[in-house]
């Protein structure tokens, strides 16, 4: 039965996990749901989100809203690169998903992942996890004068 109350439905209030900007559901599509954040829309996969309250919305409209200032604010210091060497493969996916999460709702085009060469053990679980992503429509790797296999470029619809 508490399964049931923390459902994702249109009209509910969420946000992303590890975040604290706020949206509202405006429709689900299979896995993902259509976001309207501010003057925005977003699809981002249901298990990425998680319900709060309509309180938690409001206050959040008084001034962390992603519209206006905060967004620009946000935008700007947003970083496109991110590396991720000397890290360990579990480190990973989260540090990935939050970050590729706010890209896609900053509306970010391009971004460059950096993950050195050695075994290939970060590349392969970066690219992974890039997989679970339909705002991505491409993923490759860096020109070698730039860091070759060591470096993946994504692409965001």
């Amino acid at each position: 039965a508490q399964a049931k109350s923390d459902e994702i439905k249109v009209g509910d209030f969420v946000q992303l996990k590890g975040q604290d900007t706020v949206g509202q559901v405006v429709n689900i599509k299979g896995k993902d749901a259509e976001l309207s954040i501010g003057e925005l829309t977003s699809f981002v996969r249901l298990n990425r989100l998680e319900k709060v309250t309509r309180k938690a919305y409001k206050e959040q409209g008084k001034g962390k809203s992603f519209s206006g200032y905060d967004y620009v604010s946000k935008q700007s210091e947003f970083n496109s690169r991110i590396d991720l060497r000397g890290m360990r493969a579990e480190e990973v996916i989260p540090k990935l998903s939050t970050w590729v999460d706010e890209a896609i709702m900053l509306g970010v085009n391009e971004l460059q992942i950096v993950h050195g060469k050695g075994n290939g053990v970060l590349r392969q679980v970066t690219r992974d996890h890039l997989k679970s992503y339909r705002e991505i429509s491409s993923v490759r790797d860096e020109h070698a004068d730039r860091g070759g296999a060591g470096v993946t470029l994504v692409s965001i619809n």
